[in-house]
């Protein structure tokens, strides 16, 4: 599971703990058995185990949040770019099953940089690049700023991407961000930065032309 550009909640927990020796995270709280002449060592077992449900509840209402935000139900976003949907009822897509659905590595390493965790965002995406910080003023600035020229030119340069990998934008830039990202997503390419980010660099690339 290491290796796949996508995971589950539960192969998320299973990796950071450590714990890939298991399938399941059922397998692994069983697991505390083969320390029962080890207090200790089942203690610490028991502990990690603990600590990877956590993570593993905690990253389904992310997931959960993050489908109703892209489906339009909600306006928080939990950062987490989801890459295979899973319903209970798949053929009229009903009933979100969370717990199946995939996310990129690269939103999760994203993830765990907003929560302050860098070794698990590592542990996800070695080479993650974290977001662009953005003012509050909802503009596309980062803290290393390129010159005015070389900015205009890669906001014209994703702007122009995005209008082919979508076969044309909308002029809405948060509408053609999610499918962009969507379009990047089904191809199993990680974009370097957030959906809300892309939305900015395509309202100033707009802003550019017009």
């Amino acid at each position: 599971m290491r290796w796949n550009k996508s995971l589950t909640a539960e192969e998320v927990a299973l990796i950071v703990f450590d714990l890939q020796s298991y399938k399941t995270l059922e397998e692994a709280k069983a697991g505390s058995m083969h320390y029962l002449d080890d207090a200790e060592n089942r203690y610490a077992h028991q502990c990690i185990v603990e600590d990877a449900q956590e993570l593993y509840e905690a990253l389904i209402d992310q997931i959960v949040i993050q489908a109703g935000h892209e489906k339009g139900y909600g306006e928080e976003d939990a950062s987490l770019k989801i890459v295979k949907y899973s319903y209970k009822d798949e053929s009229h897509e009903e009933g979100l099953a969370p717990e199946k659905c995939t996310v990129t590595k690269n939103s999760l390493a994203l993830w765990f940089h907003d929560m302050g965790d860098e070794e698990k965002a590592k542990i996800c995406d070695p080479h993650y690049m974290t977001r662009p910080a953005v003012d509050n003023h909802d503009s596309a600035v980062t803290a290393d700023e390129p010159n005015p020229k070389s900015k205009n030119s890669y906001l014209k340069t994703i702007l122009a991407l995005s209008d082919a990998l979508i076969d044309g934008l909308t002029g809405k830039p948060s509408t053609d961000a999610q499918a962009v990202m969507s379009q990047l997503a089904g191809k199993g390419i990680e974009c370097p930065f957030g959906e809300k980010t892309l939305s900015n660099y395509l309202k100033e690339a707009r802003k550019l032309i017009d």
